[in-house]
């Protein structure tokens, strides 16, 4: 019950937040009930304020547990003034760790990544208020998104499918090619025979960042219809070999076009040419059998009178955001072209362009 309320007073809360003139409620503040059966780390939270667009909201927006009392209130600037508030910023406070959330059926550890903030305590002493385990997310927006996993019953009232296009794997795609490639300076292209780091630092210098292996910086970027991506180190990253090593292992060994597009790539993503969002069936053994939700963004690219297609994969995630997977321009195989490839990849309903 207190889920759903909290949907409908985050619906209500997102349009103040987006309105204009007097009415505009563009600040959040976090109020704790303060009793005797209150966490003291929510307590913590009590009268602190943030932007509504504060990556804080997508963690700590109540409730953050069982039998969680927490609520947001909206602020305008006037109110702001009056009560002397000052908004907050969580950028460099947000701390991502592991808790426990049970035994698996084998004995293991169920342990589950939850992200909170950094605190003083009752006691004066620096700490980390964190949600209950499951809980790191937004539970109005997930149960308000219109992007949240349904049944396939049929398509979302609101996101038009193309004929034939709601299906849990590959095998219904449409035929034909689906756009004239756009032309790609190559002048914007890499020199081959550098390290890992220029090729990656290439990439994230297209979104405002930098790049930092000791202390890697993510970054929320908003695509083409709203939705938030994010945009860091992890799109190259080998999750598999990186486990086995204790050290990043970066995807740019072995594919050298990667490394020299990467500015196309990173243009691939903040002007495709198409969105589509897919459910799959993961086939990888540490996640067999699971069933994600995958967008993939798409761009076809003419690079010296060549065709380049772009891809770039991202994965939903219960924090409701959209967390990259990969990004690469696929290669010319012996069994099919690059662009028999990306063909493939239109797969689901598409979200982007929305004019057809």
């Amino acid at each position: 019950m207190q889920t759903a309320y909290m949907a409908g007073r985050y619906k209500q809360q997102q349009e103040l937040a987006n309105a204009t003139g007097p009415g505009a409620r563009p600040y959040w503040q976090y109020i704790a009930v303060r009793d005797s059966r209150t966490r003291p780390t929510h307590s913590a939270l009590h009268g602190r304020v943030w932007r509504a667009d504060d990556p804080i909201w997508n963690h700590l927006y109540p409730p953050n547990g069982w039998n969680c009392r927490c609520r947001v209130r909206a602020l305008s600037e006037f109110r702001m003034k009056k009560e002397g508030l000052q908004a907050e910023s969580s950028d460099g406070q947000l701390v991502t760790m592991q808790v426990s959330a049970g035994k698996l059926p084998n004995g293991k550890p169920d342990l589950r990544e939850v992200t909170g903030i950094r605190i003083i305590d009752r006691d004066g002493k620096p700490a980390v208020m964190l949600p209950d385990a499951g809980w790191s997310y937004n539970p109005g927006r997930a149960w308000y998104d219109p992007f949240t996993p349904e049944m396939l019953d049929g398509p979302p009232p609101t996101m038009p499918l193309r004929p034939g296009m709601a299906c849990l794997s590959s095998g219904c795609t449409p035929p034909g090619k689906p756009h004239e490639p756009r032309i790609f300076d190559s002048a914007l292209l890499l020199p081959k025979g550098r390290d890992d780091a220029y090729y990656i630092a290439a990439f994230l210098e297209m979104f405002g960042m930098q790049y930092n292996e000791a202390n890697p910086e993510n970054r929320m970027f908003t695509d083409k219809v709203n939705e938030q991506l994010l945009i860091g180190m992890a799109l190259f990253i080998d999750r598999e070999k990186t486990a086995k090593a204790g050290a990043p292992v970066y995807k740019l060994a072995k594919d050298e076009q990667r490394r020299t597009h990467m500015r196309m790539l990173a243009q691939t993503i903040i002007d495709p040419q198409e969105i589509w969002q897919a459910l799959e069936v993961m086939k990888a053994k540490a996640r067999e059998g699971e069933i994600i939700e995958r967008r993939r963004y798409l761009g076809w690219w003419l690079v010296d009178g060549q065709d380049r297609p772009g891809l770039a994969s991202f994965e939903y995630a219960p924090e409701a955001y959209w967390v990259g997977r990969t990004v690469f321009a696929p290669h010319e195989k012996e069994a099919e072209s690059a662009l028999e490839y990306m063909e493939r990849q239109r797969t689901g309903r598409r979200v982007w362009p929305k004019d057809e």
